[in-house]
């Protein structure tokens, strides 16, 4: 165990951190594997701006570790001196970071806890479903904050939304845009019982996204990489929807497809409203 000496912002105390046998350090080290992120209901946030974000929703925030040769990071802690703050020798940010080239800081946060009963009202909603490529769940998580989404429905099948490949590509997007997970897809059955218009992307149609009416409420089914929508999901849908592409091109990556489908989704909600 190594908590070595105490540094003093104003009224806060920095904790130095110089070994990986400090039960702190060993117990962050774990997040990065699902099975203690489940277990501890904890995940980890690099990078400067993604700790950054999370420090303006510093509720879910447990505390910040940062390197203590980082001139950049001294004042930080003013900004939330009610969390944790840690100074940690160079080393050990490398350590705990799963990037080749960190930025020298991260955050452990709360996973949230979103509860499927406030899918309440018209609300937009995407519905993952298998889509396993963590960059492309990050992707979509930042883009459905930036576009207006009210939530994002998650199957079992999908790559972690806290895993720090996803985490990193949302860019604070999982602390900011509702995230159910393992969501049943029986469960959209009772969403069209409430007035939902459930829409397939898939390329197996002639409707193209334009000139739907994508305003009240309605989700977006964005399927698994390489197979598209499953059977299940594709019987749950009112309409299938594509977006009409060059045809010397056979598909588009499912965060860019969604990406445009919201950008259409966003410009008649924002028209409407």
């Amino acid at each position: 165990m190594a908590i070595g000496h105490t540094f003093f912002i104003e009224v806060l105390i920095l904790k130095y951190l110089s070994s990986k046998d400090n039960p702190y350090i060993k117990r962050i080290a774990k997040l990065k594997y699902k099975k203690y992120r489940e277990k501890e209901k904890l995940f980890i946030i690099e990078g400067e701006k993604s700790v950054s974000e999370a420090l303006a929703k510093k509720d879910l925030l447990v505390s910040v570790l940062f390197d203590a040769g980082c001139e950049q990071y001294q004042d930080w802690p003013n900004k939330a001196p009610d969390i944790e703050w840690y100074q940690l020798q160079a080393d050990l940010i490398d350590y705990l970071s799963d990037t080749e080239n960190p930025q020298g800081i991260l955050a452990v946060a709360k996973i949230p806890d979103w509860d499927p009963a406030m899918i309440t009202g018209e609300q937009l909603l995407i519905c993952l479903d298998g889509v396993s490529d963590p960059g492309n769940v990050g992707t979509i998580i930042r883009t459905g904050w930036a576009m207006g989404a009210d939530g994002i429905l998650m199957t079992s099948d999908c790559a972690d939304p806290y895993s720090p490949k996803v985490v990193r590509a949302s860019m604070g997007g999982v602390l900011n845009i509702p995230i159910y997970m393992n969501y049943p897809l029986d469960h959209l059955i009772s969403l069209k019982s409430k007035g939902y218009l459930i829409y397939g992307s898939s390329l197996k149609t002639e409707n193209i996204i334009y000139g739907q009416d994508f305003t009240g409420a309605k989700i977006f089914v964005i399927g698994n990489e390489s197979r598209g929508i499953s059977n299940k999901s594709e019987k749950l849908c009112d309409m299938k929807i594509k977006i009409p592409i060059n045809p010397q091109v056979d598909s588009l990556n499912a965060a860019i497809a969604c990406a445009i489908i919201l950008a259409e989704a966003w410009q008649q909600r924002y028209k409407s409203s």
